[in-house]
């Protein structure tokens, strides 16, 4: 039906010399004359906003990813409606030039494939992220589904796993009960690539050392923590939902308001390569 009928689009794709999609950016679909720029940047490493990216305030932080290199790029622009695109113009070739206003400016090749290096490991992080959100969701439901059959055993077995969880927070994403006290805390996994990301975005100078290592440390923290939080997730917290299935205990759902609908296997997807 009408109502079912996806949103027409107006598509913009940049691709570089050798044809990869390096940005699609979406246009206004109102009628008359519009005009839309490409900042110049890859795409960040999400989570993505389902919110119109045309509606934005132009002074909104976006989260983007990092510079382009300059060379020759083409534009394409297309339609969307009902599922199927359409090419209405290009592809039209055009130049982004190195103003060369950085004399210590590095390997502008070398500099994007790191930073293309630590969106990707963002993006696995961002996905472990939520996946330990839901599972904490998850838990407070069970305890309280527990409760509700005097299953005093299981309420302790859940609350193991959920401080087994807070333990692997604080690798991911800091320890917030020595921070909210304004002691300092060791940096975490989030925190360093957060800082490398941001770090980066707005110089044409290369990685330094230090930054070099935050993406190394990271890394090899996040090859610790994911088969614990792995083991949770696909294994300890569905057997106790077993249990408390086969004890009678009222049905404890499961972060419904947390779930980003049918992306969720394109997260795990990403973050489980362990």
């Amino acid at each position: 039906t009408e109502e079912r009928e996806e949103t027409p689009q107006v598509l913009l794709t940049v691709r570089d010399q050798e044809g990869t999609v390096v940005r699609r950016i979406p246009g206004p679909t109102a009628s008359g004359l519009h005009r839309v720029s490409w900042n110049l940047r890859w795409p960040g490493a999400g989570p993505v906003d389902v919110v119109d990216a045309t509606q934005r305030s132009p002074w909104e932080a976006v989260d983007d990813g990092p510079l382009a290199l300059a060379g020759t790029y083409t534009v394409e622009l297309h339609t969307r409606v009902r599922g199927e695109e359409t090419r209405l113009a290009g592809p039209v070739e055009f130049e982004v030039r190195d103003l060369g206003m950085n004399p210590l400016a590095g390997d502008q090749e070398a500099k994007l494939a790191f930073e293309l290096e630590v969106e990707d490991l963002r993006r696995r992080v961002e996905g472990a992220t939520r996946e330990w959100r839901l599972a904490m969701d998850r838990l407070g439901r069970m305890r309280v589904a527990a409760a509700a059959v005097a299953a005093t055993g299981l309420q302790d077995r859940i609350g193991g796993l959920e401080n087994e969880l807070r333990d692997l927070w604080i690798t991911l994403g800091g320890d917030e009960t020595i921070a909210n006290r304004n002691e300092p805390t060791p940096a975490s996994i989030r925190e360093r690539l957060g800082r490398v990301s941001w770090g980066l975005r707005s110089t044409t100078m290369g990685p330094t050392d230090t930054q070099r290592r935050n993406v190394e440390m990271a890394a090899t923290d996040f090859e610790v923590i994911g088969p614990k939080l792995v083991r949770v997730v696909d294994r300890a917290i569905p057997a106790l939902e077993t249990e408390l299935e086969e004890m009678g205990a009222p049905y404890s759902g499961g972060g419904d308001h947390l779930t980003p609908g049918d992306d969720m296997a394109q997260w795990r997807k990403l973050w489980r390569k362990f």
